[in-house]
């Protein structure tokens, strides 16, 4: 096969992919209008895209970055933040505290429930994880790292032979 067809076939493909995955989002758009029928609680969107738990925020200030997710009715010690390098992730578990008369009820809707989640963050550049901070106050979940300095660029001289 020639150059050109063999360029030719890659775009060919890479325009079928394109079209396959613009495919695949419209069906899963429609599959997801179609289970909000017959589910009693719907995951939030965000331009149309499902976005996962907790609802979270990615602040850049000037010196780091601010992560903020809403838990409520978390407690600290159910929560796990592991920062690196490059991102940060959430995971724990909310439990509802049940009064102990749940068995003499008959909910007619009950949304709030014990859930697990399991969040992951990317930054858009390195960050500092060893001195990342955070802190949970009123349901809101606060991390903050500090930018990683970018590293110096050093010129090194190479000898042309």
């Amino acid at each position: 096969m020639d150059e050109e067809a063999h360029r030719s076939g890659t775009r060919e493909r890479t325009g079928f992919w394109r079209s396959f995955n613009a495919l695949l989002d419209n069906f899963m758009e429609e599959l997801d209008g179609l289970l909000e029928q017959w589910l009693p609680v719907t995951a939030p969107k965000t331009r149309g895209k499902t976005v996962g738990y907790p609802l979270t925020d990615l602040v850049a200030d000037e010196d780091c970055y601010i992560v903020e997710a809403e838990l409520p009715g978390a407690h600290s010690e159910d929560i796990e933040v592991e920062v690196t390098a490059d991102k940060v992730t959430i995971k724990g578990q909310v439990n509802v505290a049940s009064n102990g008369e749940e068995k003499d009820h008959r909910y007619i809707l009950k949304e709030r429930r014990r859930h697990d989640f399991n969040r992951e963050i990317v930054f858009p550049e390195s960050v500092n994880p060893k001195e990342a901070d955070a802190r949970l106050d009123e349901g809101i979940l606060r991390i903050k790292v500090p930018r990683e300095e970018p590293e110096t660029l050093k010129v090194v001289k190479i000898k042309v032979e």
